[in-house]
């Protein structure tokens, strides 16, 4: 049987299966189509983002395993899916060791049928990606003082946005290339996190830290091979929790 979890909790906790394969609506490239007199085709203006995709769910409670009432299993649905008003982690079992950043943005108004099974369709608006559980590993890097150079390979087809921690074993000054963007650091002696997909920089207590890092643009994982050098001066370490993802 079908399930998925969503803000830590199981549809199956409440007595709950899926029906049926959910559905999708895509995520596609945000682009602006300007029509010129004289001129046959659109000027096309790429805004370098993903609109939002959705996907819904058919969800229905099992008698067998389903303690609540049919009211009683409305209200603990909808209490449990509609309360929540950010991005939560949302998971199903038709896409293991994947999960998406979501918001359930709809219930259907609930049937019940005969034999007491009460069904509707569950929305979410998601983030544009499907996200990779083993992007949630930290890739931990030595740095000795000099010039480094390591490899990280992103095994999907889109590029990722990485979160970035670095820790000084003394006070360290450091360069961060990967795939020729370059960050560099002032001198730091505290951990400091460089998160690329909030476009910011902080220390692990979350207070602002943007005043040590020089960077025209924060750097990203190319599908593939992706290059990182170090260097500096001193010693730390860097780890790496790549996030990769796919559409």
């Amino acid at each position: 049987m079908h399930t998925f979890e969503f803000n830590n909790k199981k549809l199956s906790d409440i007595g709950a299966v899926l029906m049926e394969n959910p559905h999708y609506t895509l995520s596609v490239k945000e682009l602006d189509f300007t029509s010129l007199p004289g001129k046959s085709g659109d000027i096309i203006t790429d805004k370098n983002r993903f609109k939002n995709s959705s996907i819904s769910y058919k969800v229905s409670s099992m008698p067998l395993f389903c303690s609540y009432t049919e009211q009683e299993f409305v209200y603990v649905l909808s209490e449990w899916l509609l309360t929540s008003y950010d991005y939560k982690i949302l998971r199903d079992t038709y896409n293991p060791g994947y999960f998406r950043k979501a918001i359930c943005t709809d219930i259907a108004n609930p049937t019940v049928e005969a034999n007491k099974m009460v069904w509707t369709t569950v929305t979410f608006n998601c983030d544009p990606f499907l996200y990779s559980d083993t992007g949630l590993k930290k890739n931990t890097y030595n740095f000795n003082g000099g010039t480094q150079t390591e490899n990280l390979f992103n095994p999907e087809g889109w590029a990722s946005e990485p979160i970035i921690e670095i820790t000084p074993n003394q006070p360290l000054m450091v360069s961060l290339s990967i795939n020729g963007v370059t960050v560099g650091i002032e001198q730091i002696d505290k951990t400091i996190i460089i998160d690329v997909p909030n476009h910011n920089v902080y220390d692990t207590n979350g207070k602002p830290c943007n005043d040590v890092v020089q960077a025209f643009k924060l750097p990203t994982l190319l599908p593939g091979k992706n290059k990182l050098i170090t260097s500096g001066t001193n010693s730390g370490l860097i780890k790496i929790t790549p996030n990769w993802r796919r559409l």
